[in-house]
């Protein structure tokens, strides 16, 4: 018969379930930091989400979650479902993981998809001054619920930068587009939206042009039959609108995989 209650789970708790179960998938380490970040923070929630007992009295699920409460030396409630058949264990945990898009769209946050790999660049570059996932540590990447309380703060400003960003879409990645305008236009608002105008229209651009050059380097890599990286748009795009700012012109407008990524000015 199955019972299920809400339980204190604490580091000695947690080892004991653990050393209760008759094994797990391999366990994934982002995912224990994730967690144990969030236990940290006080930020990880009662959600619905059990640990699960067989009849035996071993542990079928919450192998991530103990191991992060020993890693975070922290005290949890959690809610703990028993007298489980063993033989459910395969069907447990099965589903797919719910990405950052699929999280805003059930909060309801409209153009949820793009708000999300824009909050998610912003977070990368805040974080590791880069949008270069690939350098990024797993056990540093925003976890969902961070991710939901930032845009929940700064729905507004978001929803406005995809708006612009989308105008210039067909050159190149638009998160890394409503990524540059927020950060630019929280330097300066009316410089930033006259940016996005000329790399939207294109009108009356001289070809040593910070905006010139930014566009025809867009199209040629939209063109290249090689993958191009966030990282490498983002730094171009910054490139050119910090000689904007500084009335600089420029004969070509290049990064290189050694140099420092920019800094917006």
């Amino acid at each position: 018969m199955y019972s299920m209650r809400l339980e204190n789970l604490d580091p000695v708790k947690a080892q004991r379930w653990l050393d209760s179960s008759l094994g797990n998938r391999n366990i994934s380490r982002a995912a224990v930091d994730d967690y144990a970040r969030q236990m940290e923070n006080g930020t990880f929630p009662i959600n619905g989400a059990t640990f699960v007992f067989s009849k035996e009295s071993n542990m079928l699920d919450g192998h991530h979650r103990c191991l992060a409460v020993i890693q975070a030396n922290v005290k949890i409630q959690v809610l703990v479902v028993k007298g489980v058949e063993i033989g459910v264990f395969p069907t447990i945990d099965s589903g797919k993981s719910r990405s950052y898009g699929n999280l805003l769209t059930i909060d309801h946050i409209p153009n949820a998809f793009n708000v999300a790999a824009t909050a998610n660049q912003l977070w990368m570059l805040e974080k590791a001054g880069t949008p270069d996932q690939s350098s990024f540590p797993k056990s540093k990447r925003c976890t969902k619920q961070e991710l939901l309380s930032f845009v929940l703060e700064n729905n507004d400003k978001l929803q406005e930068s995809v708006k612009i960003a989308g105008r210039i879409k067909r050159l190149g990645p638009q998160s890394v587009f409503s990524a540059c305008y927020y950060l630019f236009s929280q330097k300066d608002r009316e410089s930033a939206d006259k940016f996005f105008d000329k790399l939207a229209l294109g009108e009356s651009l001289g070809k040593d042009d910070p905006v010139y050059r930014l566009r025809e380097a867009l199209r040629n890599y939209a063109m290249s039959p090689h993958r191009v990286s966030n990282a490498l748009i983002m730094a171009i795009v910054i490139k050119a609108w910090n000689a904007t700012r500084e009335s600089r012109k420029i004969g070509q407008l290049v990064y290189k995989s050694n140099e420092e990524f920019p800094k917006i000015i």
